[in-house]
């Protein structure tokens, strides 16, 4: 056992061997135990929705890199630029290993992410080492740093967050490493660091400054020319390492490093996907998250423990750093004439604790502020503090959580231990505190370990005691939950095991299947688009795509927290037990007793808030589009009478049954007031089949039409369609309209009246291009069409718009000039 943890922890001195060969070997034991747990349990995890495309990028990467792919090729991947420096690697693994089964090249990147995770854990661990010198406290760390639940789980079958977050507790680790020897060669090696993180996110390029800035503090406080020479070598050297690092790993660039900035900045500030999701039981785009939506995420999935040590440790940090300034500050009052003459108020303690951080203290007095350990505190309260901030201020799109800032947590770890050391010390004398601190520290720990077994394989949906976990469906209906589809193998196995030696027919996301070893799934027929499925396989990843749960669902997997995760439903009536047939069969009773909202290639009726699908003779393939359902809010913004966007819509679907010959679909509408709704099948994105409309409001829907165009100036006549100005909307309204009159591409170009309002990469075109699909759109009611779309806020000088196809290429145009 060390001094340090001996003066500390003097209680543990009877057990000093013991102690002794722990706190030596613990941190090698901590990471075997967790490799070994971790390989036997990572086949439970079944296969991520990105777990395919991630692999191809290297594919696309490593096919350039050796000449079999043109650069041309590259770009036809949306992010050919994504993690390759992580991805690249495992490709290498599966192929020096000759696996060519997506079964064990699935286990083996599961075991390999997990790998890498287990490192990240132990650098932390030699990170906190070097800055108390402290084995305990770096056990400590170690185990906070594994222990988080949702983080342990993304560990296996993410391979993008989590490598993210191991490479940045690396680069820390060197940089602390780094700054101690003050050589070139642990400037460059840092350098790489920093490069293979900014080559897995581009936002890792973040550390660049902040290694610089610290360089620069240094610099600040040298004395000796040989001195400040040494700082601007090392620093030139880290700096280039670092810029070309990246270059480096990333065939895309080789030829083409501007072109590869480029299109990594872009995807950063400009992510492509669009995501719907819940959120406190709100459906929003990603798009739109509030400014709390990652800071409440961090909250209430982050263990208690794990998150009040934070805190302490953030509050120490920064106690530590107020303190050292206000010392400087009481110096320089008794020893500068001229500062005790600004700056004196009397009695020193009334004096606010702020005025110190601000005034008296020249720069080479702020460099100066606390010891290494102190000054690296403060860049860790940066690392976590940061980040959140800019998401918040620059409205980032997010999704999925805060999984885009797992790394965060590799700061906010190391703040928990240093609040653990403060409480320490601060207790050092208080034996009781200290037994009740260990054993405070030993169950909150062993709590958290407990319930990531309890949650296996499903630690990605931890949430703490910050909401309701009891309810039943309470979860569900207010957060997503496994938007990774990763209980659908749970499904499959289920079926497998239920139907031993029986051929299935299953309609489920068609990569879930990837994960079944190869003899089992020779029984399994798996499609995405099945037109006639035994069985239906949905993952609740979100409450508003798919319905809640109710009798009429056959099967459910096990459930977490009271809420399910899975549903496994019988989609022919002969795989249905007799609850379900008689539940669906009373629907349909209750359905058809009133007369149809609407009608087209299936009956569409409506019961308060259940639409239900009915076609009494139904053949194969009559059901191979999803039923759907586009809700339109009834309170949304705006005066009475105004109806919202029409592609402002909430699109639930349902796949539907077959029973007794007749085809069946029931769609529960959301608790909230709807005003119309617009109901048919689908394709993916939202396209229909067909569809039919129904107003739920009175006065009804063309009532509301008529009221909105009176008040509403013209803008140009004479095209296929009128067009109407209400606020910051611009209407599209046709009086007699059939289906085939709104497929062609609608195109809209604004044209500002000050260039620079445009995006830097529309300037060119001098206007903005908000080009958009009828379909997805527009509204069709009583054989009129409508579409209203949102324009921007910026002064418009001019309008063009109108319709067009490949083929015939502009049908009609329409100008104004009268905007403004």
């Amino acid at each position: 056992m060390d001094e340090p943890t001996r003066q500390l922890y003097p209680g543990l001195s009877p057990f000093r061997r013991a102690a002794d060969f722990l706190t030596t070997h613990g941190a090698l034991l901590i990471c075997a135990l967790f490799l070994l747990v971790g390989a036997a349990g990572a086949g439970d995890y079944g296969i991520a929705t990105d777990e395919v495309p991630q692999r191809q990028i290297a594919i696309i990467n490593l096919d350039y890199a050796l000449g079999k792919a043109d650069l041309g090729e590259l770009p036809s991947h949306p992010d050919p630029i994504y993690g390759v420096s992580f991805e690249l690697p495992l490709l290498l693994a599966e192929r020096v290993l000759g696996l060519t089964d997506y079964y064990h090249i699935h286990r083996l990147r599961l075991t390999l992410t997990h790998l890498f995770f287990i490192a990240g854990g132990f650098c932390c661990y030699l990170l906190v080492y070097r800055l108390f010198n402290n084995r305990l406290l770096a056990l400590a760390a170690l185990l906070l740093f594994l222990l988080h639940p949702r983080i342990y789980a993304h560990s296996f079958f993410n391979s993008k967050d989590p490598p993210f977050l191991s490479m940045f507790t690396i680069a820390l680790y060197l940089l602390e490493r780094a700054w101690r020897r003050d050589t070139v060669g642990a400037f460059v090696l840092l350098g790489v660091a920093v490069g293979i993180l900014t080559n897995l996110r581009i936002m890792g390029v973040m550390l660049l400054p902040a290694v610089l800035a610290l360089r620069g503090i240094d610099l600040l406080g040298a004395g000796a020319r040989g001195r400040r020479k040494q700082i601007l070598v090392t620093a030139g050297a880290f700096a280039l390492v670092a810029g070309l690092t990246p270059l480096a790993l990333s065939p895309y660039a080789w030829s083409q490093p501007l072109d590869y900035l480029t299109s990594a900045l872009n995807l950063t500030v400009n992510h492509p996907v669009v995501a719907a999701q819940l959120f406190q039981g709100e459906s929003i785009l990603s798009t739109e998250t509030p400014p709390h939506y990652a800071l409440t995420w961090f909250a209430i999935t982050t263990p208690p423990p794990i998150l009040l040590l934070g805190l302490v440790g953030i509050a120490a940090v920064v106690g530590q750093c107020l303190a050292q300034c206000r010392a400087i500050a009481d110096r320089n009052r008794h020893s500068r004439p001229a500062y005790r003459h600004s700056h004196e108020s009397g009695n020193p303690e009334s004096r606010p604790f702020w005025i110190p951080v601000f005034t008296g203290m020249t720069v080479s007095e702020l460099a100066s502020i606390g010891n290494a350990r102190l000054r690296f505190g403060v860049l860790l309260l940066a690392c976590f503090i940061l980040p959140l901030l800019a998401v918040i201020l620059r409205e980032s799109d997010l999704y999925d959580g805060w999984r885009h800032l797992y790394f965060i947590y590799a700061p906010f770890c190391l703040l928990a231990v240093w609040g653990w050391h403060w409480l320490a010390a601060a207790w050092r004398g208080q034996t009781r505190l200290r037994w009740a601190r260990y054993g405070l520290a030993g169950v909150g720990l062993t709590l958290i370990a407990l319930q990531m077994a309890q949650l296996h394989p499903y630690q990605q949906i931890y949430f703490n005691f910050l909401v309701d976990r009891t309810t039943p469906e309470y979860l569900r209906s207010r957060y997503p939950l496994d938007y990774w589809r990763l209980s659908l193998q749970e499904g499959i196995n289920y079926l497998l095991k239920h139907h031993s030696g029986e051929t299935l027919n299953v309609r489920v996301y068609h990569r879930a299947a990837a994960t079944i070893p190869e003899g089992a799934r020779e029984h399994l027929r798996v499609n995405q688009e099945m037109q006639e499925a035994d069985y239906q396989l949905i993952a609740h990843f979100n409450h508003r795509a798919h319905q809640p749960d109710t009798v009429f669902n056959s099967i459910y997997a096990r459930r977490i927290y009271n809420n399910s995760v899975l549903s496994i439903k019988a989609m022919e009536g002969s795989r249905m037990d007799g609850a379900a047939r008689n539940a669906y069969n009373e629907l349909y009773r209750q359905a058809v007793v009133g007369e149809p909202v609407g009608q087209s290639d299936y009956d569409v009726y409506l019961d308060g808030r259940l639409v239900t699908f009915v076609r009494e003779d139904c053949r194969a393939g009559e059901r191979a589009a999803a039923f759907g359902v586009k809700v339109y809010r009834a309170d949304s913004e705006g005066p009475p009478g105004r109806i919202p966007d029409t592609g402002s819509y909430e699109l639930l679907t349902n796949l539907g049954v077959r029973l007794d010959g007749r085809c069946l679909a029931v769609i529960r509408l959301p608790d909230y007031p709807v005003a119309y709704i617009r109901a048919g099948q689908y394709y993916g994105g939202g396209f229909p089949v067909w569809e039919v409309g129904h107003s739920l409001e009175s006065p009804g829907l063309a009532e509301q039409v008529a009221a909105m165009l009176k008040n509403s100036p013209r803008l140009a006549a004479g095209g296929a369609f009128d067009l109407y100005r209400q606020g910051r909307r611009l209407i599209y309204y046709r009086e007699v309209c059939a289906v085939a009159d709104t497929e062609p591409w609608f195109f809209l170009h604004i044209i500002p009246t000050d260039a620079d309002s445009l995006a830097a990469e529309r300037r060119r075109y001098g206007f903005e291009n908000r080009d958009f699909d009828f379909a997805v759109r527009g509204v069709h009611f009583e054989g009129k069409c409508l579409a209203a779309i949102s324009l921007p806020e910026y002064a418009i000088a001019e309008i063009r718009t109108g319709q067009y196809t490949a083929e015939q290429g502009e049908l009609w145009a329409a100008e104004s000039r009268l905007w403004e």
